[in-house]
């Protein structure tokens, strides 16, 4: 049945003997105010019913009734003829933001399973009789209830919940007594219960939980040691818990515990020793100081210290784990990574971004044989490497960015055969680097943006794998090897900002899969190399230059050889000796040509040959005088001149 009438207050289906089930579209009437149902009607739906007040006290009458849907209508209360509906199983009213309360009638709702209220922000109490429902409740979701002050202690007799949901009840301040009739609870969220000081010690006799979820809760301070009777808790979330100033040592019972999350607990200041009997433990993380018992955790695979910045220095006792992957110890004030004399045969992502204060590695890092991942960002304060970094033969990704004092690189990591990314942008102290980092063949990418680099020494090695070369802003230097045109795959060589480039090798020319050239701002090269006409891959290439003694004077006459050329970006200074040759007419592939800041009265003849061109900029191109014919696959001009007429 299609219902199209969205405008429809009254809906009288009360003579439709035969009907089970209402069509979806019933949500859509959004101005129906009043509803005589059908009593054999097993499904009632009126989710979104915007206008719907109230429900007519003859719903009690539709005995078949499994499901009824009240979702974002504005219903204020429930009816208490509702209480003799034997045979719902769901009663659903998300977002009825007018609902002020529960009638007590629900208790008698025998065969209730699901009572979904989230997000009825108006309601400030649960009936008592919620308790009568011992046998049948299952899932009780009472999310963002923000006037909810207090839940009945009858809830303690349901003992068929497995679900309780009070997250975002801002305005509970505290749980009642918990008997162990709740002993198939299995999840209980806590999730921003700001006003929630303490849990009653009779929570430990909820046997079967197995996740309880305690974030936000600001105030907090502490919980009961009945805690450690939680012998199937696998997840514990006590994130942003800020007023929490100790654990009890009964949190060592919890020998099921997979998940322990502590980040943000500020008052937090040390775990108890007890933490090291959690055999369980997969994932730990956590703020405040490490116990000595650390080592004990044989079951850890991510060990998490992010932001711990009082934390300055580790237990000796952390090299005792042999099996876990994943070691964050991101933002600590560490000053020395210790030996790890350990076993870290598994380790694969060693995290210390932002650890400001550390100065040296221990050379015990080239035991970590599975290692992947290493990320030393922002490491200000790191001057060196240990050559045994070497040994990683599994690194794949080496993060250095911003390691400020960083003044040598090992000649050891030529020996990373596995290496895929390494980061050394912002580098500023690092003046050179070892030959040997021509041995890395497996490397796609190499970043050395912001080095002090003066060269870019003879890489010999098998480049085979490099796609990609970023030389930005290395401001001093002055050179670049031969050796260069070795790299037979790269893809990408941006030497913008290289301000003291004088001059790029004639071998630039055997890069026959290059696709992008950035050469803006090298102030100081003043021509390129004809070979650069051999590079009949190149699809984009930028020659940007403003200072008048240092632009390139003139483009090589091989530039028409470009034929895959799509973009060509051309700045100039204001100098009669620059000029665009004509063979910039031989370029069909061109799609895209800006000229800026040049000194030239017209555009060369052969540009209407320029058959892909479509768009065309000139941008303070003040002298320009005359337009000539432009090519007839031009769709854009976009022209910037000081001049009082167009050309």
């Amino acid at each position: 049945m299609a219902l199209a009438a969205k405008r429809l207050k009254v809906l009288d289906l009360s003579q439709s003997y035969s009907l089970e089930e209402l069509p979806s579209e019933v949500g859509k009437l959004e101005e129906l105010k009043e509803i005589n149902l059908a009593k054999r009607l097993k499904v009632l739906d009126l989710s979104q019913c915007y206008s719907l007040e109230e429900l007519p006290s003859e719903v009690g009458k539709l005995e078949e009734l499994k499901e009824i849907n009240l979702g974002c209508t504005c219903i204020t209360t429930i009816p208490m003829s509702i209480d003799s509906l034997r045979k719902l199983e769901k009663l659903i009213g998300v977002n009825c933001s007018s609902l002020r309360e529960i009638t007590h009638s629900v208790g008698n709702l025998s065969s209730l399973q699901h009572l979904n209220l989230e997000g009825c922000w108006s309601m400030s109490e649960l009936p008592s009789s919620i308790g009568n429902l011992s046998s049948s409740l299952q899932h009780l979701n009472l999310e963002g209830c923000w006037s909810l002050k207090e839940v009945p202690s009858s809830i303690g007799n349901l003992f068929s919940l497995q679900h309780l949901n009070l997250a975002g009840c801002e305005s509970l301040r505290e749980l009642p007594n918990l008997t162990g009739n709740l002993s198939f609870l299995q999840y209980l969220n806590l999730l921003c219960c700001k006003s929630l000081r303490e849990l009653p010690s009779s929570i430990g006799n909820l046997s079967s939980l197995q996740h309880l979820n305690l974030e936000g809760c600001k105030l907090l301070r502490k919980l009961p040691t009945s805690i450690g009777n939680f012998s199937s808790l696998q997840h514990l979330n006590l994130v942003g818990c800020k007023s929490l100033r100790e654990l009890s040592s009964s949190i060592g019972n919890l020998s099921s515990l997979q998940h322990l999350n502590l980040v943000s607990c500020e008052s937090l200041r040390e775990l108890p020793n007890s933490t090291g009997n959690l055999s369980s433990l997969q994932y730990l993380n956590l703020a405040g100081e490490l116990p000595s018992s650390i080592g004990n955790l044989s079951s850890l695979q991510h060990l998490g210290l992010v932001g711990c910045e009082s934390l300055r220095e580790l237990p000796s006792s952390i090299g005792n784990l042999s099996s876990f992957p994943n070691l964050i110890l991101q933002g600590l004030s560490l000053r020395e990574l210790p030996s790890l004399s350990g076993n870290f045969a598994s380790l694969k992502y060693l995290n210390l971004r932002n650890c400001r204060s550390l100065r040296k590695i221990s050379s015990s890092i080239g035991y970590f044989s599975s290692l992947q991942r290493l990320d030393l960002e922002d490491c200000v304060s790191l001057e060196r490497l240990p050559s045994s970094i070497g040994n990683l033969s599994s690194l794949k990704y080496l993060n250095l960015k911003n390691c400020q004092s960083m003044e040598k690189i090992p000649s050891s990591i030529g020996n990373l055969s596995s290496l895929q990314h390494l980061g050394l942008v912002d580098c500023e102290s690092l003046r050179e680097l070892p030959s040997s980092i021509g041995n890395l063949s497996s490397l796609p990418r190499l970043d050395l943006e912001g080095l002090s680099l003066r060269e870019l020494p003879s890489l010999s090695g098998n480049y085979a794998s490099l796609k990609y070369l970023n030389l930005r802003n290395c401001r001093s230097l002055r050179k670049i090897s031969s050796s260069i045109g070795n790299f037979s795959s790269l893809h990408r060589l941006d030497l913008e900002g290289c301000v003291s480039l004088e001059g790029l090798p004639s071998s630039i020319g055997n890069l026959y899969s290059l696709l992008y050239l950035n050469l803006r701002e090298c102030w100081l090269l003043r021509e390129i190399p004809r070979s650069i006409g051999n590079l009949s891959t190149l699809q984009h290439k930028e020659l940007w230059n403003y200072i008048s003694y240092s632009a390139i004077e003139q483009l090589p006459n091989g530039i028409g050889k470009l034929k895959n050329l799509r973009r060509l970006i051309l700045g100039f200074c204001h100098s009669p000796k620059r000029k665009i040759p004509s063979e910039i007419g031989d370029l069909s592939s061109l799609e895209i040509l800006e000229i800026t800041h040049a000194p030239i009265h017209n555009l060369p003849k052969s540009i209407r040959n320029l058959s892909s061109l479509k768009h065309l900029k000139l941008w303070s191109c003040n002298k320009l005088q005359l337009l000539l014919e432009l090519p007839s696959s031009l769709t854009h001009l976009t022209m910037s001149c000081h001049s009082p007429r167009l050309p």
